[in-house]
This record gives C-alpha cells, structure tokens and sequence, in this order.
C-alpha cells in the first residue's frame, strides 16, 4: 500500500509521494489520471485507518484526516465537481465536465466527483445532503454525451455509458458502482431503491 513504483512499473502507487507531500496529486506534476488516483489513495487511507482504530486510534485519525483533506483539495465549489488541480493549487483551466481522461481513469468528472468513503463530508462540501442529492440527480438526467478527451478516441466505456441512456450514470465502470447508493445515505432511499431496480432491469439480462 506504501509502495513507490520503480519508473515505468506496473505495480506500486504512482504519484504516492506526490499525495503525501501535497495533499493531492497535482495535474502538472508528471503523473497521469491525477483525480482518480487521488481519490483512490484517499480511499485506502479511509480503509486502513478504519482497520487501525483499534490499535492506533492516532494514527487512524491522521490518515483519515488526509483522506479527507484529498477531497477538499479537488472540489471545486463552483461545479461542484472533483477537478484536477495544480501545483500551484490552482483549478485546470481545460475542464469540462463530460471530458474523459485528463484527470481521470476511464471516464469523467461525473465519475469521479461522488467518492464513497466519506458521504458525510461529500455532503458537507455540496451545502447539505439535499444539495446533494440535487447534484446526483443532475448526474443521471443530463445527456450521455462524452468528449473523448484525453483518449483521443472513443472507448467502449463511452458508448456502454451512453448505451444504458441514464445521463452521466456510467454503471459499467467500478467508480459509479456505489453512486445509487448515496441517495439512500443522503436521506432518500426510496430514490436507490427504484434506481438500482433500473439498473437491473436495464443492464442485466434474465
């Protein structure tokens, strides 16, 4: 989980240093898919001090708190989405919001701005848990349309998210799978219990 790969390896955290020494991985610091992978790192620092509570409740509480720190860092309170940032700390000034790669792995902003390990935070940071469900329900009513981006071409993850015609929703890709959920976590469990059955009848064959 430590890890710092060698140049060029596969295996490790790429951009680790670049999360610990900043709080985030900037855009400008060399290492691609700045967003994802810190959010990603966000989210094992949740996981892992949610495992030392026990033994180091210090530690656990400075990991945690650096989790939550990643997602200050990234939310930009005007789009109310996760953006990549410099070093500076300065927002991209090459957004948009249905722009896949440039920050992010295999998809969008709308993919990578609902992290789940903290949905209270998440709900702090839009204004309220109405607030956000407001923005997830923006997520899943506007169009399935995608800029290639960073890819340069389309992939399949585009047209697959594009095929299931629920807006920005992206159910084929492993950052969305939770994002029904924070309905329900966000004080409307009704809204994830018709949503998932949409799901389930639109994605998964008898």
């Amino acid at each position: 989980a430590t890890v710092i790969p060698p140049p060029g390896g596969a295996v490790g955290r790429v951009g680790l240093a670049e999360y610990q020494r900043r709080g985030y991985v900037p855009y400008d610091s060399g290492v691609s898919d700045c967003v994802s992978r810190t959010l990603d790192f966000a989210f094992a620092d949740f996981a892992v001090a949610n495992a030392w509570d026990a033994t180091d409740p210090g530690f656990a509480a400075t990991l945690r708190d650096r989790a939550r720190d990643a997602m200050r860092q990234l939310f930009d309170p005007e789009t109310k989405l996760m953006r990549p940032k410099s070093t500076r700390g300065v927002f991209s000034p090459r957004f948009s919001s249905t722009r896949w790669g440039d920050g992010y792995t295999e998809g969008s902003a709308w993919h990578h701005s609902f992290p789940a390990f903290d949905p209270d935070l998440l709900a702090q940071l839009h204004g309220s848990p109405a607030l956000l469900r407001a923005k997830l329900a923006e997520l899943l009513t506007r169009p399935a349309t995608f800029e290639p981006g960073g890819y340069r071409a389309t992939i399949h993850e585009m047209r697959e998210m594009r095929a299931l015609a629920m807006g920005q929703y992206g159910h084929n890709n492993q950052p969305s799978h939770h994002t029904l959920y924070l309905f329900a976590l966000a004080g409307d469990p009704n809204a994830t219990n018709a949503l998932v059955r949409k799901v389930l009848d639109r994605a998964y064959g008898p």
